[in-house]
């Protein structure tokens, strides 16, 4: 098996900007009534965008202030 790039796996989503377009997008799909899959790719993409924005500039310290605030 040949090693996969993160840029393969994610299908050339490699940036946290590649994902918020994409969330964009998931977002212009949501009708009303919103259809059950279009709102689960809307609410999975924001999840992961979450997710990357803190991997992706987990030395920022923004980012880094943010992930430690206690609520």
């Amino acid at each position: 098996m040949t090693s996969q790039t993160m840029g393969t796996l994610s299908y050339g989503l490699t940036k946290p900007i590649d994902l918020l377009s994409k969330l964009i997008i998931d977002a212009s799909k949501i009708s009303v009534p919103p259809h059950p899959h279009d709102t689960f790719n809307f609410l999975v993409t924001a999840a992961v965008l979450s997710e990357w924005i803190g991997k992706y500039y987990s030395n920022d310290p923004v980012v880094t202030s943010i992930k430690h605030a206690q609520i």
